[in-house]
């Protein structure tokens, strides 16, 4: 009995002395730290007034019909092209729904030399050097697009104001001998329509780049030219259009 009270005794003081020590292990284990949550990138805000600078490349053509000033006669047709570079700004703002859709609007003006010259000729013997020239033009147009993140499609549309110059130089002219090197000058603003579009990225908070084409149409109509002789006066329509390509940076107030 003595030998059973002995071992039973030995038997727990071994199990004691194992829990405690299991205790110790445990407590010695390192504690597993909680996952690290990363935060969702933040999402571009597209929404609010913004204001910014532009710059790129121009190219039209322009068909023109002149009528004498004297008799009303249709005189000849003339055909121009011209291009060169342009440098602005624009203003805008812009409004984003839940389902990424953009709305906006936005004017601009820009400034350059869009230049060319042709010679257009009446007759075999009768021509005249058209020097043509946009000096500036300016759009408010509409936008719609769609968002995602710091990316965005457009289509623009709206209004369009174009100012032009020509220098109508006379080179040729049998019936009047006396007016070659005459030069005749008109300019004038007229206003037309504007469509395009483009894609925007946002590079930065606050900060935008874009690239965008722009088609530009406007009519002119009862332009004239004076040379100083009645015969060479002219009473001219005209029919324009112009390609625009630009680059432009935007500061966003969102």
């Amino acid at each position: 009995m003595s030998k059973f009270r002995n071992s039973l005794l030995a038997t727990a003081f071994a199990g004691a002395v194992l829990a405690i020590a299991s205790s110790a292990s445990a407590a010695d284990l390192p504690v597993k730290a909680p996952p690290v949550v990363t935060p969702p990138p933040p999402v571009f805000n597209w929404s609010g007034f913004y204001v910014g600078g532009q710059a790129g490349y121009g190219w039209g053509h322009t068909t023109t019909d002149s009528f004498s000033v004297a008799t009303g006669a249709f005189i000849a047709t003339g055909e121009n092209d011209r291009n060169g570079w342009f440098g602005g700004g624009q203003i805008g703002y812009n409004y984003v729904f839940a389902s990424r859709w953009l709305l906006g609007v936005e004017g601009d003006i820009a400034g350059g030399d869009i230049n060319g010259s042709a010679v257009n000729c009446s007759s075999a013997t009768a021509c005249a050097k058209a020097d043509v020239k946009t000096s500036w033009f300016g759009t408010l147009r509409g936008r719609l697009g769609y968002a995602w993140n710091n990316w965005m499609l457009f289509g623009t549309g709206g209004g369009a104001w174009v100012h032009h110059s020509t220098d109508r130089t006379i080179v040729a002219s049998a019936a009047l001998p006396a007016a070659v090197g005459a030069v005749a000058s008109s300019s004038g603003t007229d206003g037309g329509w504007t469509a395009g579009g483009g894609v925007e990225w946002g590079f930065a908070p606050h900060w935008s780049a874009k690239l965008e084409y722009l088609y530009i149409h406007y009519d002119a109509t009862n332009t004239f030219t004076y040379a100083g002789f009645p015969t060479a006066d002219r009473r001219n329509e005209s029919t324009s259009h112009l390609n625009v390509v630009r680059l432009g940076v935007n500061y966003l107030f969102n």
